[in-house]
């Protein structure tokens, strides 16, 4: 293997390493990723050219020997995931790790992940097998871009360079509609193999060896300064600087002579490095509920990771035609994925923490509205119902909690929408799946609840929900009819109080519901595993510190202040929930949170009742 190579494959894996272990620090850094399918890609190519010179290429030989080679480090892997996960990760980790290790299996992991996504899905720090959606990519397009080169010599680069045109285009618009789509998915990524694959077919560089040298330095700084710079994101520009300077590297990097650098030795371990430290920072994620573990503590997971893939090297050396000690791990893995998939998980404590931390959308999920308002049956618990429940994930919790208070009464109705607060003509904007498009669908949405509740002559009551915080956030900014707007408290109270006034003039009743405290922990997965018994590290209990949350979200808490000083019903579960400077997690003895911000059903019911919830005076 070219050193130049393994050095390119060394930095990039110094960069996800940097990435997994401190996002906040090197934000961009997942462009190491998009360097390693920039390599492979490269490196396809040619394999697949000097097989088709030689008259011996068969797709699907190729294809095989391919999906060995990656997936013979990938088993024991899995085999010690498993083994970690049953007893480590609570029930709904468990079973998402079961889905995880079933498209592990057949090379479609990065489809599970995008369909196990959604607003209410654990954080993907604790994923332990997050990562091998990349190696699912590879995969699939070991499968596809081969039969490119089947084309004829002079014409598959053309097709290929408008295939990769096609393909950075969709990532440019999907970015927009489905950002996880565009970050897992084979057809938004086909851009960055084709590009390595391209690099086979330009001609040979002519240039002094100590200038070529110069430039392939200069390349790699580059590349540091936009991990260290660049756009969080996702962001497809910066993905394809930093592919382009990949490709550079690759084409001005000299042969190498004498002792290889130490990227390049870091290279040549930078596949068993990425399939192992992932999973140990998950896991140490995962029993520090999703908070940010100490430092010292995250360099000792990486000094674990480093040991653990110097040892999965040496076990599945590629260097060995067949290594006998990888073939239980095979059957060990197989077997793990039919037993634990065939059997329901256990209720640990007694408890069905599957069921009791499902996400609370409501009365149906079809009530996480995505464009306009519909009353559809799912969404109204009678044909007249007397209470709507207006706003968003922070609205949907107390819907059926509030069906269910008094079913005497007449019923609810359910219009929510995920992210987007009730204040008729105003949304935030962010970026990728939030971005100007989504916040006009906002503005739609909430104008046509507004409509639809106008038209109700038996609706009294109306509900709002929000977290509010998306509203009031510094550095951000509100979509609104005729542009955008700096988010701020005053702009905030402007919009809701206009929302409140409009309600009133159709006749009805409003009440706003203020925010639960919430934490910077998985407030769920923490009590989960308090009675469960689980490994839980920096917290003796799971309640919530009263003045971290108020000094997060004091914005919230001013503009609620201001609503009530105007003469508007706010309901305050703060009120029942905190004492002191704690705010418990647990009434009756029942766990209220699904996860570090929303209530559990069970935790809505019980909440609702001590709120005795009548409506506005």
């Amino acid at each position: 293997m070219r050193q130049d190579i393994q050095t390119l494959r060394g930095l990039a894996i110094v960069l996800v390493v940097l990435f997994h272990a401190w996002p906040a620090t090197v934000p961009a850094a997942y462009l190491g990723v998009d360097i390693f399918f920039v390599v492979s890609g490269y490196l396809l190519a040619r394999k697949v050219q000097v097989e088709l010179d030689a008259g011996r290429f068969r797709h699907g030989s190729f294809v095989r020997r391919r999906l060995r080679r990656l997936a013979r480090p990938v088993l024991p892997v899995l085999v010690a995931v498993t083994a970690v996960g049953l007893w480590l990760l609570t029930a709904s980790e468990r079973v998402s790790l079961w889905e995880q290790l079933a498209g592990a299996a057949t090379f479609t992991v990065n489809v599970v992940l995008w369909l196990q996504g959604g607003y209410f899905d654990q954080a993907s720090t604790t994923k332990p097998l997050l990562h091998l959606w990349a190696l699912a990519v590879i995969g699939q397009a070991a499968l596809i871009l081969p039969l490119l080169m089947r084309l004829p010599r002079g014409r598959w680069p053309w097709v290929a360079a408008v295939l990769a045109g096609a393909s950075f285009a969709g990532l440019l618009k999907m970015i927009e509609y489905d950002a996880a789509a565009a970050y897992f998915l084979l057809p938004f990524r086909l851009w960055e193999f084709i590009l390595g694959m391209l690099l086979t077919r330009l001609p040979p560089l002519r240039r002094a060896v100590g200038a070529r040298r110069l430039l392939a330095g200069l390349a790699g700084l580059g590349m540091l300064m936009v991990a260290f710079a660049g756009d969080p994101g996702p962001s497809a520009w910066v993905m394809l600087t930093g592919c382009l300077l990949a490709s550079a590297i690759i084409v001005l990097a000299p042969p190498a002579t004498g002792m290889p650098s130490p990227l390049a030795r870091l290279g040549h371990h930078s596949y068993a490095l990425y399939l192992v430290h992932w999973p140990v920072l998950a896991f140490l994620h995962s029993a520090f509920l999703g908070a940010e573990p100490p430092i010292g503590l995250l360099l000792a997971a990486l000094g674990v990771s480093f040991v653990g893939a110097w040892g999965l090297h040496r076990l599945t050396d590629d260097r060995q035609a067949v290594n006998p000690r990888v073939a239980p791990g095979t059957s060990a893995v197989l077997l793990a994925v039919l037993l634990w998939g065939a059997f329901p998980q256990d209720a640990r404590a007694g408890v069905d923490w599957q069921h009791e931390r499902r996400p609370n959308v409501g009365l149906h999920p079809q009530c996480d509205f995505k464009d306009l308002f519909q009353p559809i049956a799912q969404c109204l618990t009678t044909k007249r119902p007397r209470w709507l429940v207006w706003g968003d994930s922070m609205a949907m919790q107390w819907a059926q909690a509030l069906a269910d208070m008094d079913r005497s009464r007449p019923g609810v109705a359910q219009a929510t929408m995920s992210t987007c607060g009730p204040l008729v003509g105003v949304s935030p904007v962010y970026s990728g799946d939030l971005g100007p498009q989504w916040a006009r669908r906002c503005i739609a949405f909430n104008d046509s609840v507004l409509e639809w509740l106008r038209r109700q002559p038996a609706l009294e009551h109306v509900l709002l929900g929000s977290v509010f915080l998306y509203h009031v956030e510094r550095g951000q900014r509100l979509q609104t009819r005729d542009g955008t707007m700096r988010q701020s408290v005053d702009a905030a109270e402007e919009a809701l109080m206009a929302t409140v006034q409009a309600i009133r003039a159709a006749g009805k009743r409003v009440s706003i519901m203020a925010p639960v405290p919430t934490a910077a922990f998985d407030v769920g997965a923490c009590l989960e595993r308090m009675i469960s018994g689980l490994p839980v590290l920096g917290r003796k209990d799971c309640d919530i510190d009263r003045r971290a949350w108020v000094r997060a979200t004091s914005p919230v808490l001013e503009l609620m202040r201001r609503m009530e000083a105007s003469g508007v019903h706010v309901v305050h579960p703060d009120r029942v929930l905190c004492g002191g400077n704690v705010c418990v997690t647990r009434l009756d003895g029942v766990p209220l949170y699904r996860d570090k911000a929303h209530l559990s059903y069970s935790g809505a019911a019980v909440l609702i009742r001590k709120l005795e919830l009548r409506g506005p005076p």
